[in-house]
């Protein structure tokens, strides 16, 4: 976690290509300290656990759908490749445990602010049962400007946060820089 992961692929001068089986309980810290350097990371490979790895590659109204899912799929291309039985470990775990493979994207949209989508998400997916505009009137801006933006997604106001597509985050996250 103390790792500076763009400063060890320039020292290399190549992207990473990071592998493990990492503390399940630190799973998404370090899967988003890996997307915030994602500049010096060309993949990763990790065993982690199973029902972590269902939420990086659920899809739009499901129960697992979430912040992992939508910040996975959009930075890179997750897949899982294969189960791994708790009788392979001894001692024997309680949880079943899952490889995954997630390939980052070179770009992300041009003029795309990357902080506004993180906040999007992340303040959306905190209030998940709450409607899009009660969820993301907790975003840290004024109240004229969160009003200007909702005036701009009126056909999504109503929708809840895992009703939305990774393509829809990204139009809100469009439509809220127009607003300054």
């Amino acid at each position: 976690m103390t790792l500076d992961l763009v400063d060890l692929a320039a020292k290399f001068q190549t992207k990473l290509r990071i592998v493990g089986n990492i503390p399940y309980h630190l799973t998404s810290e370090i899967l988003f300290k890996i997307f915030e350097e994602r500049e010096g990371v060309r993949d990763l490979t990790m065993m982690i656990q199973k029902e972590v790895a269902r939420r990086i590659v659920a899809q739009p109204s499901t129960k697992e759908y979430g912040i992992l899912a939508v910040f996975s799929q959009f930075y890179g291309i997750p897949k899982l490749l294969f189960n791994v039985s708790p009788n392979c470990f001894y001692p024997k775990p309680k949880v079943n445990s899952t490889v995954v493979t997630i390939a980052l994207r070179e770009t992300v949209p041009d003029g795309f602010d990357l902080a506004v989508f993180g906040a999007i998400v992340r303040t959306a997916f905190m209030r998940r049962r709450k409607t899009l505009r009660n969820s993301l009137s907790y975003l840290d801006y004024p109240e004229d400007r969160l009003e200007a933006f909702f005036s701009r997604i009126p056909e999504y106001i109503s929708l809840r946060p895992e009703q939305l597509h990774i393509e829809q985050f990204i139009i809100l996250t469009k439509r809220f820089s127009e607003t300054e």
